[in-house]
């Protein structure tokens, strides 16, 4: 008895799991200035994966542009890590690179 060569090959392997992604559900504006724009953004995640390249891509329909600031409680469900990022790029393909401004620690 031979497997047919066309099978779907699904169930004979995991699928590899989806890297984390921040959604609209998690950003809101704060602020909006002619220069830039302040948001927040809530993250069960802690701050390393916050940081991963790709976390923010699926927020094009939010309109994050270069120079934004993201102030970002990360690991929100646990002990919370507070960060100030920016946007440094917004590539064409819907990209979007943040950087590590500052990250704040509680004191005590």
């Amino acid at each position: 008895m031979s497997k047919d060569p066309y099978r779907h090959f699904e169930d004979d392997a995991e699928a590899p799991a989806e890297a984390p992604r921040a959604t609209n559900g998690d950003i809101d504006l704060v602020a909006s200035t002619n220069p830039f724009r302040i948001y927040a953004l809530r993250s069960d995640y802690p701050l390393d994966v916050v940081l991963t390249p790709g976390y923010f891509d699926d927020l094009g329909d939010v309109g994050l542009g270069k120079h934004d600031e993201i102030r970002v409680v990360a690991n929100h469900g646990g002990v919370g890590e507070h960060a100030l990022m920016t946007v440094s790029e917004v590539t064409k393909h819907g990209a979007i690179v943040v950087s590590l401004l500052v990250a704040y620690q509680r004191a005590g």
